[in-house]
């Protein structure tokens, strides 16, 4: 820890730092001190230099020494560039709302979360990256995207965008036409942008089919397939279709409105194989092109192959919480949303260690949101079930669960 200032004192402060979403363990975590004086602004954490600096370390504790009596804003940084200030495209930040009064508040009891801010949004650009295949790139919060074609194409023109996930990216597909450029308009959250993209690749890219299933389809997920371009027809006379015994399966195929997949809706048997052969012609693309022959083989697992976990809720002031069955990298794998004290069930689940996660949705929005520094909003409250659950097959996991 060192001094930014030209005081030397022998107070000292101390308190805990965590992440506000995830459960992972923080290290080497800056912690800020700004006295609060006639110079201090709300945009100090940007703008300049804190008058005291401690660090994490490796532990999610921390310790002030050598303080000056006063009052204080502390807050947290994962300062990705190491310079002590805040950067919001880049940085995660914590802080405490009420202010820190020395020597009074020498030791912290509320743990400051770690978070990501959502930017605002703010469209970057668009290019072409194949014949009839653009993107548009974004950053921040949008919510439903909407594409516009401005300029005049004939009628049997086609445009199906999808959002990329995990990236702030939509890919956009459209019907070949000889033309220099297009003009879109990209609207989201009230604010719209007016794009013009050159027209330059000669090539369209083949489809491309990839099964999403690798060799087991577990019980409760539904049968896709991935395609590089999007599908605009399923011919199911060229879709073969039957378990291992050949008898043919009852089936009913339809295209994703969410991503470029087809899906395959059928009665699932346990502990049964399964073949699904697309012969060309099967899957017709934007480009009118069809797909080669795909070979697909995958089976279902039996009942004694799956565990459960069944969580009793206790929810005697009936919060908003949502609650979620992660892996062991905090990846959500199910959910449910409940603001009641009952019996929550995650079944066919692959035999492996979970965590259970508790959100608190305070806005019952149905998600977890972040905070934000500027208008000291702190994110919505997240707890893990302090053990991890270790899911064996043919095995029900009975767990008692508090809702505070």
């Amino acid at each position: 820890m060192f001094s930014t200032g030209t005081y030397i004192d022998s107070l000292t402060l101390e308190g805990n730092v965590k992440n506000a979403f995830k459960s992972d363990d923080l290290k080497n975590i800056k912690l800020l001190l700004y006295r609060l004086d006639s110079s201090y602004t709300d945009s100090a954490v940007y703008k300049r230099k804190p008058d005291y600096v401690t660090s994490s370390l490796d532990t999610s504790n921390y310790k002030f020494s050598n303080l000056r009596k006063g009052n204080y804003l502390l807050v947290a940084l994962n300062d990705e560039r190491s310079d002590y200030l805040f950067n919001p495209k880049t940085d995660e930040i914590g802080f405490l709302k009420d202010t820190i009064s020395l020597p009074r508040d020498s030791i912290l009891k509320d743990i400051i979360s770690i978070f990501k801010e959502e930017l605002p949004y703010k469209f970057k650009r668009g290019k072409e990256i194949s014949k009839g295949q653009l993107i548009l790139g974004y950053e921040g919060k949008a919510s439903k995207i909407k594409v516009e074609t401005l300029s005049t194409v004939p009628d049997n023109f086609q445009a199906i965008a999808f959002p990329e996930k995990e990236k702030d990216t939509i890919n956009l597909w459209h019907t070949p036409i000889e033309r220099d450029s297009l003009i879109f308009k990209v609207s989201t959250n009230g604010i719209s942008d007016t794009v013009t993209i050159r027209l330059r690749k000669k090539e369209i890219d083949s489809l491309k089919v990839t099964p999403t299933t690798s060799g087991v389809l577990n019980f409760k997920d539904t049968l896709f397939f991935a395609t590089n371009n999007p599908i605009i027809k399923i011919d199911t006379l060229n879709i073969y279709f039957v378990d291992g015994d050949t008898i043919k399966i009852p089936y009913k195929p339809f295209i994703s409105k969410k991503e470029s997949k087809v899906g395959f809706l059928f009665e699932k048997k346990l502990e049964t194989s399964y073949k699904l052969n697309l012969y060309p012609g099967a899957l017709t693309d934007l480009f009118k092109t069809s797909n080669d022959t795909l070979n697909s083989l995958f089976r279902t697992r039996g009942m004694d192959d799956y565990g459960e976990i069944s969580l009793s809720i206790k929810n005697p002031n009936n919060t908003p919480v949502i609650i979620e069955l992660t892996d062991i990298n905090d990846n959500t794998i199910a959910q449910e949303v409940t603001s009641k004290s009952n019996i929550i069930s995650f079944k066919y689940l692959t035999p492996k260690k979970y965590k259970i996660r508790v959100i608190y949705d305070t806005n019952t929005n149905g998600k977890w949101d972040t905070g934000n520094y500027l208008l000291k909003l702190q994110p919505e409250s997240v707890e893990y079930f302090p053990e991890i659950q270790e899911v064996r097959a043919n095995w029900q996991l009975p767990i008692d669960l508090n809702i505070k």
